[in-house]
């Protein structure tokens, strides 16, 4: 993984972090809200080593952002839905998550163009 871009270290390292947070999900929002977050995610790690690997880094960064966008809006839907628990114990910490994923989408640029 040393090899690659940091920012395609850092989504590997965010998608760790979440996997286990998704299993705190209710069994009803697991299969919906919980998969559809991994798999945009994961989606977004592919584009990134896309990109990393090819000479037309726009198009798979710009995939990526708007894959993140969706993200973002599925997280807040998560915290809205009651799965947020701040106090850090709980199964989603939205603050953690947001500021995670804001560190790791500013690297996205910085690093891969």
């Amino acid at each position: 993984m040393s090899q690659l871009a940091p920012v395609v270290e850092s989504c590997h390292e965010l998608l760790l972090w979440l996997i286990p947070q998704l299993d705190g999900f209710p069994r009803n929002r697991l299969f919906t809200l919980g998969e559809r977050l991994e798999s945009t995610l994961i989606q977004v790690l592919e584009l990134l080593v896309q990109a990393a690997y090819s000479r037309d880094k726009r198009t798979p960064l710009a995939l990526a952002n708007s894959r993140l966008a969706v993200i973002r809006h599925l997280w807040r839907l998560a915290a809205l839905d009651g799965l947020d628990h701040s106090s850090g114990r709980g199964p989603c910490q939205f603050r953690n998550f947001l500021t995670g994923l804001t560190r790791f989408t500013r690297l996205k640029t910085k690093n891969i163009l």
